[in-house]
């Protein structure tokens, strides 16, 4: 009788760490983050109208592209509202950087690189390469050009701020 006691004292006790765990850690949002999908690089435009204002280019036209300037995450392991569309006319596939300040008083730090994305495709949502805690983040993104192989840099565009909102 006592024996039966102690394992069932054992079992709630083990139940309950797993429970703190689970919660300190949020190993829910981990695994939620595991089961989305990344982002995939697709051809065509994003499914809404960019005023012309809002496209980005390079003085030498090397670079002509568009970037969202806010994005949201359920958790920072959550697919969220990260919006890229790399132009039909531009000459290179660009592969978008974003860096985010995580401290006050640090310096940015990248927290996504995308797929590389050719002209006339575009990316429409993605998760973060760094899982973010709860909170609003000041960030911003380059577009870097890449040569024929689509993966060395070339050139960079200036820097387009964004704001980050992780939720959870």
């Amino acid at each position: 009788m006592f024996k039966a006691l102690l394992s069932a004292g054992l079992l709630c006790l083990l139940g309950l760490l797993f429970i703190f765990v689970w919660r300190v850690f949020s190993l829910g949002n981990v695994l939620d983050g595991m089961r989305q999908p990344a982002g995939l690089v697709e051809r065509g435009t994003l499914p809404f109208p960019i005023p012309l204002e809002r496209w980005r280019e390079s003085d030498s036209e090397e670079l002509a592209f568009w970037a969202c300037d806010s994005a949201e995450f359920a958790h920072g392991y959550a697919r969220g509202s990260l919006r890229f569309e790399n132009a039909a006319a531009a000459r290179h596939t660009i592969i978008m950087e974003l860096r985010a300040v995580l401290k006050e008083g640090q310096e940015p730090r990248l927290v996504y690189r995308s797929p590389p994305i050719p002209p006339g495709h575009m990316l429409n949502g993605d998760k973060l390469d760094i899982a973010l805690p709860a909170g609003t983040y000041d960030a911003f993104c380059v577009a870097v050009a890449c040569g024929p192989d689509g993966k060395t840099p070339m050139a960079q565009s200036d820097q387009q701020e964004i704001k980050l909102t992780i939720n959870n």
